[in-house]
């Protein structure tokens, strides 16, 4: 299933569609049905949001060789020399053989015709996944949470008013672009942020678009209720009657003494099984098929907590997965607890971190009162306009129904329990790394793998994010942060010599940032080789006597590929954690924030082993600070020294070459 290929021209450098072009028969069959993905007109492609799109340079595709170049140099930090002698010869053959080229010219074909060669295989990635959604694929973000009026849904109210305003003011195009410095960067996701659904399917999920959403679904206490938050006349809704709004929901789902259906635990579940159930919901009534439009339909998922989070621990966990209740994860959330603390959870699939974390760094400066919004005029409706009542979803669940559900929740808790959920902030952050002459994240990245070698003796496959939105359509490419510097440094490191450690840790951030450097810049080695494998699997879909290129199914790719350390940067000054599950049974999740003053972390794992690992990151973290701090003092000995030699020198020159006096 691709979307890019179900986009009509005019969202296209061609007139042409992907599924007439004959000499692409392999990706030609990801073109299924949509369920109503909704294009940016031509007409709208005008207006401030748009103004760089149509300048956007496509996404690079790199040649064969310097991919299997660039393959061969981070695959072999990971391998015995064994390994790796096997895993050459798998990539030699590949790179010689007619079929690298014939797939390469698949590739060059889609870069051609598309805008984006990479983003068919990378949707249909997502949508293929059938693990739950929760912990595996859902990140969530938690604000900082320093505003002034918190309580009584104050908090809630304003949160689901600027997120509305930011999607009317991508509707109108005056939404301001994103900017990297003076480079422009790709405003295609904000067309998917905002009332979109991934629907479960069996086999693979779709996803759609409401691009008229008026409203939102609030959910309290597993009741769900569906809130208007723009009238008839397309105008907004002000804060001070969605806040209205909201206490009533409170009200009312707080009183409520009849049976509550907790349907939201189906969304917890594998993707199969939740399609089928939900086939089961449309089927058993028309009052659960028009609930679950309702749903789909909607702007956002607001979550309102009746309890306080009074740690961040438990903020963490509630705003990642808050075992499954009350929550709907198909879709954007909010969560707010009763003193207003907040955060988001965000269902993955047409969305980055960067989208996300743009739009809520808006929000909250929004509600500090100095955002970027205040000067963006939208129709707002009057503060004394009557607030819609709110409409109760009422759910028609048979015997079969409840059991699956009574299934769901408790296999999910039971996932949940397993999976650790661990918070960090140490106070180094950006204003101290900088002073060491290193970069901020590749000291933090260097900083989890010398933890990593400390806690297991060993190195294991990493991934990092890099932001690739610089292209047309871009999404991210992969950092690979295990290299033979880096061994190298985690291998030498030693407390009882924390000059030479620091000395070692400053060339080797200087490795990490050439190859972070490369993957943004669209010369990774991830994507290259999944698009390319994509395609192998797809022919051999359609041809059984294909082989699939031995590069692939050997055992190196799979290590490679197995990130064990699932890594993400995500900055922003008004996000204060930032986390994912892992990726791997035996791994880690590592979502991290490098704020001015701290360096905020989230570690999960679902292998009782987060606990441990992430003790061992705190200490290992402050003895890297340590040692950074010693070699950053010798350096600054050794200028100075020289300075007053060379001061010395100048000084006696000055005197040699005075004239003698005169007797």
């Amino acid at each position: 299933f691709s979307f890019v290929m179900l986009r009509v021209a005019r969202c296209l450098r061609t007139p042409r569609l992907l599924w007439e072009r004959r000499a692409l028969p392999a990706v030609r069959s990801f073109c299924e049905n949509s369920d109503g993905d909704i294009d940016i007109p031509v007409d709208d492609r005008i207006g401030v949001t748009w103004k760089y799109q149509d300048d956007l340079p496509i996404l690079p595709l790199p040649t064969i060789e310097e991919t299997c170049k660039r393959y061969r140099e981070l695959l072999s930090p990971l391998l015995t020399e064994e390994e790796f002698a096997e895993a050459d010869k798998h990539i030699t053959k590949f790179e010689g053989a007619s079929i690298a080229q014939d797939l390469q010219s698949q590739l060059l074909e889609l870069q051609s015709t598309e805008a984006s060669w990479l983003e068919g295989f990378w949707d249909k990635m997502y949508l293929d996944i059938r693990d739950p959604l929760p912990i595996n694929v859902n990140p969530f973000f938690v604000f900082k949470g320093s505003w002034d009026e918190r309580k009584d849904n104050a908090t809630a109210a304003k949160l689901v008013a600027t997120f509305a305003k930011a999607n009317k003011l991508i509707k109108m195009r005056k939404f301001p672009p994103d900017m990297e410095g003076s480079k422009p960067l790709c405003m295609y996701q904000y067309t998917k942020l905002f009332g979109c659904t991934r629907y479960p399917r069996v086999g693979a999920d779709v996803f759609a678009s409401n691009r008229y959403s008026r409203h939102i679904i609030v959910m309290r206490n597993d009741q769900m209720y569906s809130l208007v938050v723009e009238n008839e006349k397309q105008e907004l809704l002000p804060p001070s009657v969605i806040r209205a709004g909201l206490n009533q929901i409170c009200e009312l789902a707080d009183k409520n003494t009849d049976p509550v259906e907790p349907v939201g635990y189906f969304t917890t579940t594998g993707r199969d099984e939740w399609a089928k159930n939900y086939q089961k919901l449309q089927q058993t009534s028309e009052q659960n098929k028009a609930n679950l439009n309702l749903i789909g339909g909607a702007l956002l998922v607001l979550n309102l907590e009746k309890e306080e989070f009074a740690k961040i621990e438990r903020t963490a966990e509630a705003v990642f997965h808050n075992r499954g209740a009350s929550r709907w994860f198909d879709k954007l959330q909010i969560v707010v607890d009763e003193e207003g603390a907040a955060g988001i959870n965000m269902e993955h699939t047409p969305v980055d971190g960067h989208t996300l974390v743009r739009v809520a760094t808006d929000m909250h400066d929004e509600l500090l009162g100095n955002g970027p919004y205040e000067d963006l005029k939208v129709d707002m409706a009057s503060p004394d306009e009557p607030m819609p009542p709110p409409t109760l979803l009422k759910w028609d669940l048979n015997n079969e129904l409840r059991d699956s559900l009574a299934k769901a929740k408790s296999e999910f808790e039971a996932f949940a329990d397993r999976t650790e959920t661990i918070p960090i902030i140490e106070d180094a952050g950006k204003r101290v790394i900088k002073r060491f002459n290193t970069s901020p994240d590749a000291f933090v990245q260097l900083a989890i793998q010398l933890a990593y070698y400390r806690e297991t003796g060993g190195f294991a496959s990493t991934y990092e994010s890099a932001l690739t939105k610089q292209f047309l359509h871009g999404r991210t490419e992969t950092i690979r942060s295990v290299t033979e510097e880096s061994k190298a440094y985690c291998r030498s490191f030693s407390e009882e010599k924390l000059v030479e450690s620091g000395a070692i840790l400053v060339e080797t951030c200087k490795k990490h940032s050439q190859i972070s450097k490369m993957a943004k810049n669209g010369q990774g080695v991830d994507r290259h080789l999944f698009g390319l494998y994509s395609l192998a699997k797809k022919e051999k879909e359609l041809n059984p006597d294909f082989q699939i290129p031995a590069i692939f199914s050997s055992p190196a790719y799979s290590k490679y590929g197995s990130n064990i350390l699932s890594t993400s940067n995500c900055g922003s000054h008004g996000i204060k954690l930032f986390g994912f599950g892992p990726v791997h049974p035996e791994g880690f999740g590592i979502g991290y924030l490098i704020h001015d003053n701290s360096t905020n972390l989230n570690i999960t794992g679902t292998n009782g082993k987060a606990g441990s690992f992430a003790k061992t990151f705190r200490e290992t973290f402050r003895a890297q600070v340590l040692a950074a701090r010693a070699n950053q003092e010798r350096v600054a000995a050794a200028a100075a020294a020289a300075a007053a030699a060379a001061a010395a020198k100048k000084e006696a020159e000055a005197d040699s070459s005075s004239p003698a006096p005169k007797e």
